[in-house]
């Protein structure tokens, strides 16, 4: 859509980055990869929401670029599994075949045709704030396991983020010094994009029981245009209210009795926005999108 940049060096241990080229005055980068440091990224290719990129000595690998600031590796074929450096292996895989076929050219053994199965990465975002004030807590630490996995709180959107293929059983514990340890288990679905805000309680503190929030369906997520809010399974809706990572409102829409809302963002400037169900005198409902 011409608002994004992949590029590569194409130098051993320099990664294949992301840009965000929508002002080309200021042009910056929103995200990096490489399958190795030991290897020499080139010749990216976009396909929708798909990059092909193909490795010296680690062959081709797909990336979901949904959330451009956010690729994720979702498939790969090593086509030199005897070493990561040098210039061996692939060359080039060009995706944009009539077939739908990925065409690559082996430095060792000649030509490859693979076909993609269109697996898609799962999401998950968050924010971890003092459950007495509200404030962002930048220090805590985010651990994702069984992955062994420390995600950081990104100090501009105040939120933490994390894509993987689809996995069951996994678990954010976070800690942070003077308050309570808080650890919730979550399944990573194929496609989804979870949101989740975690309160930690002070030492000292009781924490009293925090009212069920029902899960919301937000699609499509990430957006450019218009989501909608699925609330079918929220009852006594009263308000639907957009927020951005600042806590300002943006706007509020009027929901009574109705099982889904369409909130825009198409005229909104692009970054992270939380989405607020307010009904029975409280919120109700907790969301999350990121505006393209």
């Amino acid at each position: 859509d011409d608002r994004y940049l992949v590029i590569c060096d194409e130098q051993t241990g320099l990664p294949m980055r992301i840009l965000n080229v929508e002002d080309l005055e200021n042009p910056f980068e929103v995200a990096s990869y490489t399958a190795s440091t030991e290897s020499l990224v080139h010749n990216p290719y976009v396909l929708g929401d798909v990059l092909f990129v193909s490795h010296n000595g680690l062959g081709l690998r797909v990336l979901d670029i949904a959330d451009p600031a956010l690729p994720v590796e979702v498939a790969y074929h090593d086509t030199y599994p005897d070493g990561d450096s040098g210039s061996h292996g692939l060359w080039s895989a060009c995706p944009f075949s009539t077939s739908g076929k990925i065409i690559g050219g082996n430095r060792e053994d000649g030509i490859y045709i693979w076909t993609f199965n269109d697996t898609k990465a799962g999401r998950i975002y968050g924010t971890v704030k003092d459950s007495i004030t509200g404030e962002v807590l930048y220090d805590a630490e985010v651990m994702l396991q069984p992955l062994d996995t420390i995600l950081d709180i990104h100090l501009v959107e105040s939120i933490f983020k994390y894509g993987t293929l689809a996995m069951e059983d996994l678990e954010l514990s976070v800690t942070l010094a003077g308050y309570q340890p808080k650890s919730i288990s979550f399944d990573m679905v194929e496609a989804d994009s979870l949101w989740v805000e975690i309160l930690l309680v002070p030492e000292g503190w009781v924490a009293a029981n925090e009212p069920e929030m029902k899960e919301m369906v937000i699609a499509p997520n990430p957006t450019d245009g218009e989501v909608q809010v699925d609330l079918s399974q929220v009852e006594q809706v009263e308000y639907v209210v957009l927020f951005n990572i600042w806590g300002q409102e943006v706007y509020r829409v009027a929901c009574k009795a109705c099982d889904s809302v369409s909130l825009s963002l198409k005229d909104l400037p692009k970054g992270s926005y939380y989405v607020h169900v307010i009904g029975q005198g409280r919120e109700i409902g907790l969301g999350w999108v990121l505006g393209l």
